[in-house]
C-alpha cells in the first residue's frame, strides 16, 4: 500500500500540533508579541496540514479498496448473506470464491 495507517496518524497529529501553534501565536498577538502577519502564516499552515490529512485518508482508503478488491473480499461483503451461504472452504480461501461468483455456472456449456 501507498499510504499506511500510521502516516495517516501521523499526519493528524501535525494537524493538532499546527492548531496549538496557530492558538498560541494568536495569543501572542493578543499580548501585543506578534503580528497578524505570523498569525495568518500559522492558519495556513494548520489548513495545509488538513489537506495533506484529507488526501492522505484518501489515498489509503482507495489503495484499501484495490487491496479488497484483489483478495476478493468485496464479492462476499456486497451481500451481507454470502459469508453464511459460502462452503467452509470458501470462507477459509479467498480463491474459492471464483467458482461461487462466477457468472457461468460450472457444469454448463456456452452455445457454440
Amino acid at each position: 500500500m501507498g499510504i499506511s495507517f500510521e502516516q495517516v496518524d501521523l499526519l493528524k497529529r501535525s494537524v493538532e500540533v499546527n492548531i496549538a501553534l496557530e492558538e498560541s501565536e494568536r495569543r501572542k498577538y493578543e499580548l501585543g508579541n506578534s503580528n497578524i502577519l505570523l498569525v495568518n502564516l500559522r492558519e495556513q499552515a494548520t489548513t495545509d496540514s488538513e489537506a495533506l490529512v484529507v488526501d492522505a485518508e484518501t489515498e489509503f482508503q482507495r489503495n484499501w479498496a484495490d487491496y479488497r478488491a484483489a483478495v476478493g473480499l468485496d464479492a462476499v461483503d456486497f451481500n451481507p448473506n454470502a459469508r453464511q451461504e459460502l462452503k467452509p472452504e470458501a470462507k477459509r480461501d479467498p480463491s474459492a470464491l471464483r467458482t461461487r461468483f462466477s457468472r457461468t455456472p460450472k457444469n454448463t456449456t456456452l452455445p457454440k
